[in-house]
């Protein structure tokens, strides 16, 4: 079989689940499961620990560099549980009403 893409040796390797794992793993904040996928579990729990070293913050569903307020992952969770309940709950508190609202 030719590699003619650059994905296609990865793929080959059997790379791409594992990457993929990783990304789910990423996006449910689950540190530990991270860790284990990663290529060195120890050096990366190390970096991890030395900027969010607290044993709750295994399971915090952000990482240190955004931080809880800007974390892109966070607000992509959230934003998938938004339900057109919260929607109109949220233009309610605004004063917005209408046929939309």
């Amino acid at each position: 079989m030719p590699l003619t893409r650059p994905t296609s040796l990865a793929t080959a390797l059997g790379a791409r689940g594992r990457d993929d794992e990783l990304s789910r793993a990423r996006f449910a904040f689950d540190w530990n499961r991270q860790f284990e996928l990663s290529l060195d579990p120890e050096t990366a729990r190390a970096y991890h620990d030395e900027t969010l070293p607290e044993e709750g913050l295994k399971d915090a569903a952000f990482c240190s560099m955004c931080g809880p307020k800007f974390c892109s992952m966070n607000h992509s969770a959230k934003t998938q549980k938004f339900t057109e309940a919260d929607a109109k709950a949220v233009l309610g508190q605004i004063g917005v009403t209408g046929a939309g609202a």
